[in-house]
């Protein structure tokens, strides 16, 4: 068997588990290059596997140019009632009155000064905005501890690849989706990701971790199977950056194609996760048996994105 593509990783995440199609995690494991137990062989080239699983980054929404912030500051009801004023002032010096040696001065007096607060307000929210995000990439740059060459060591959580083995403890927040290898009692919260309150025990069972999600008991090893864009919290960070920029297509992974998102379709999928969120908290939400029948929360998101293929989905290695 070949190395599975970026969709069947994707429908192994989505379906729950590997199923018939790569054996066991061992399996899995070998076929991306990697082992269970000793993770990816010292001396790997990064570079080729971020190239062909992605990168475990989520390219940030687009910021704001300065013209855009300045045409965002003259819509301030003040300043459009200053430049009214200053306008018909203008307009009576000149044209009624006949005054062409002051008329002029007072209305562009106010003309200066609105583009002085212009100027400054736009200023201000732009260095502000590029030093939040500066601060943002500090505060997410944290050190993940994995396995390679059989050596634990730390790495930087945007240099997490597919077929990495991440060490898991108590406290610590998934960086990428992955498939259970082992662990003691390793219990996550995902209502971060499903809104679902309970924490989960994750074993051979259960083996799916999903990334933004945090561990609350135990601890354990995984194989990482998506990262940045292609993981379950990137989908969805895409899905509502791309409905803040008025739906436009973006680029999300689905069974069988890569498919536009859209405005509504984000709408859909944050709504889902806050109906569930909000079932809990009010105790209407019926138990965890009744709902396994129930369509998965990422099968609702992915009907809402139009994607077609079923739960198998196509583009698994043979």
């Amino acid at each position: 068997m070949t190395a599975p593509d970026i969709h069947a990783l994707h429908a192994i995440v989505e379906n729950g588990g590997l199923g018939d199609d790569f054996g066991d995690v061992k399996e899995l494991a070998r076929l991306l290059g990697s082992n269970a137990e000793q993770g990816l062989p010292a001396g790997e080239d990064m570079a080729a596997r971020q190239h062909r699983w992605g990168k475990n980054f989520v390219e940030p929404p687009r910021s704001q140019t300065l013209l855009e912030l300045m045409w965002e500051a003259c819509k301030d009801l003040t300043l459009i009632i200053l430049l009214v004023s200053a306008i018909t002032s203008l307009v009576l010096n000149l044209a009624v009155e006949k005054d062409f040696s002051k008329g002029w001065i007072d209305p562009l007096a106010i003309f200066l000064s609105a583009t002085i607060v212009v100027l400054v307000s736009a200023v201000n929210d732009y260095q502000k905005e590029k030093q939040f995000r500066k601060l943002n990439a500090v505060k997410d740059d944290i050190l993940i501890n994995v396995v390679r060459g059989g050596q634990q060591v730390q790495v930087s959580v945007y240099e997490i690849v597919v077929g990495d083995v991440v060490e898991l403890a108590t406290g610590d927040l998934l960086a990428a989706d992955g498939l259970f290898v082992a662990g003691h009692d390793l219990k996550v919260n995902e209502s971060a990701m499903t809104g679902e309150s309970d924490d989960i025990k994750k074993s051979e069972e259960v083996p799916i971790l999903f990334s933004g999600t945090r561990v609350m008991e135990g601890s354990g090893r995984m194989l990482v199977l998506a990262v940045g864009e292609h993981s379950q919290q990137g989908i969805i960070r895409k899905l509502i950056a791309d409905a803040s920029h008025g739906g436009g297509a973006a680029a999300v992974p689905c069974d069988n194609d890569v498919s536009g998102g859209g405005g509504a379709a984000a709408a859909a999928a944050y709504g889902a996760v806050n109906s569930e969120a909000g079932d809990l908290e009010r105790g209407t939400a019926e138990p965890l048996a009744a709902r396994a029948a129930e369509p998965s929360f990422w099968q609702r998101v992915k009907g809402c994105c139009g994607c077609g293929g079923g739960g198998s989905g196509g583009g698994r290695g043979s």
